[in-house]
């Protein structure tokens, strides 16, 4: 199977401390692969290093075979939900628009009727193409975070990257944008980061536990030494489908 993102021996620092410390990854096409870690464990910084946002100390990234720089063409990345202002007075298919701009060649930047034809596209695509004419700060939780992926798809990528997608976002509509990336996964591969092991579905093809060391059995079962290298403590079940885990008591590490 091709082979769509390559992280070989990567290790970064930031402010001193080790974030990443010699990562492997591959992520294949068509996989659904999902990452989940404690917040601070470096899931962020990796997705950065994968689109050639963040310099790594060591090691090596391919995008689609390329440097990050010239792979990311290829890709559309739902960033943190905190990093948009729903205050902001602009429509859905503004700012779903607004992902078409890194298309645009030249210094005067003007949308086309293929751009616009894009948008509608995306929105039918997420479920939400009722929605275009609405201001932001006017939708829940879970039509903003359709929205912010359609302003991903809006490019019309090969490859998905989301950082924390599911926050926010209740147990319901977390299945119905589960479902939504089944989809999305019939004509693109998606890489997924998430803190919460409960969000993990059955529609996840690869599971891997990050917190500066990577850990994985590259198959979709989250395994007990797994969890417990990644996040220290030792989990007692994760169920699919069953809205919370269980784990046993222990001692914080000092």
């Amino acid at each position: 199977m091709e082979s769509v993102i390559e992280v070989r021996d990567v290790s970064c620092r930031l402010g001193g401390r080790t974030v990443l410390d010699h990562v492997n990854l591959t992520v294949r096409k068509g996989d659904l692969y999902a990452i989940i870690g404690p917040n601070g464990g470096g899931k962020t910084t990796l997705l950065r290093a994968i689109l050639g946002l963040q310099e790594v100390d060591s090691g090596e990234v391919r995008l689609f075979g390329q440097a990050p720089r010239e792979g990311r063409t290829r890709v559309g990345y739902v960033p943190q939900f905190r990093t948009f202002d729903f205050n902001y007075p602009v429509t859905v298919g503004n700012m779903v628009l607004s992902g078409r701009l890194g298309q645009i060649p030249g210094p005067v930047r003007r949308y086309s009727a293929e751009d616009h034809a894009a948008v509608i596209r995306a929105l039918d695509r997420t479920g939400i193409g009722h929605l275009g004419g609405r201001e932001l700060r006017g939708l829940s939780g879970g039509e903003r975070q359709r929205a912010i992926i359609a302003r991903a798809l809006v490019g019309e990528p090969d490859l998905l990257i989301l950082d924390e997608a599911l926050v926010y976002v209740d147990i319901p509509t977390e299945a119905q944008l589960f479902d939504l990336l089944e989809e999305l996964k019939k004509s693109m591969t998606i890489l997924m980061a998430t803190h919460d092991i409960g969000a993990i579905s059955t529609h996840i093809t690869c599971v891997a536990c990050l917190n500066e060391r990577l850990f994985t059995h590259g198959t979709s079962e989250i395994t007990e030494d797994m969890l417990t290298a990644a996040y220290h403590c030792p989990v007692d079940l994760i169920a699919h489908g069953i809205p919370h885990r269980v784990l046993r008591e222990h001692e914080r590490e000092p």
